[in-house]
């Protein structure tokens, strides 16, 4: 589990059910973004709501041409929202070390307008490190474009599961 300085971030692996009511892995989070391929099951969603906890999904694929760009940006919008929001966000994956750090880095470079630093397999960050090897479709001017650029704003509550 990794926690940012520069915004009400953590990143993790997406928890058990039985997890969720924990606060050693769930934190005091709000809302919880999935980024894995995982559909949670029915009674995950059930728990979800009856803690509170926003949920959204927005699949990213591992190693491959087009991991998710789109859903990077849905999911930065996301996280763009509650940072003026202040609320506290888990971004999770199948294990945390990849896809949602790669998101969190992005909410960064949208944010911040630079890297943040964070080496992975040779590479500035997990976003860098995609850019570069070709698992995203765009340049870093482009990557940075595209983040600072909303999005209509229904795309991303279209993706609230645990939304009323």
């Amino acid at each position: 589990m990794h926690q940012y300085s520069f915004s009400k971030i953590t990143v993790r692996a997406l928890p058990s059910i039985h997890d969720l009511g924990n606060r050693y892995i769930v934190g005091d989070n709000k809302c919880l973004i999935n980024v894995s391929e995982k559909v949670v099951s029915e009674a995950y969603l059930n728990k979800l709501k009856e803690l509170g906890l926003e949920y959204y999904q927005f699949p990213l694929k591992e190693e491959v041409d087009d991991i998710g760009w789109d859903n990077v940006k849905k999911a930065v919008q996301v996280l763009v929202l509650n940072h003026y929001e202040e609320i506290p966000t888990l971004v999770c994956c199948t294990c945390g070390n990849h896809r949602s750090p790669l998101v969190a880095e992005a909410f960064y470079l949208a944010f911040d307008g630079d890297m943040y630093e964070d080496e992975y397999k040779g590479h500035i960050n997990h976003l860098m490190y995609d850019i570069e090897e070709g698992h995203l479709p765009v340049s870093v001017e482009e990557a940075k474009t595209d983040l600072l650029n909303t999005m209509p704003m229904q795309t991303v509550f279209d993706h609230n599961i645990t939304q009323d």
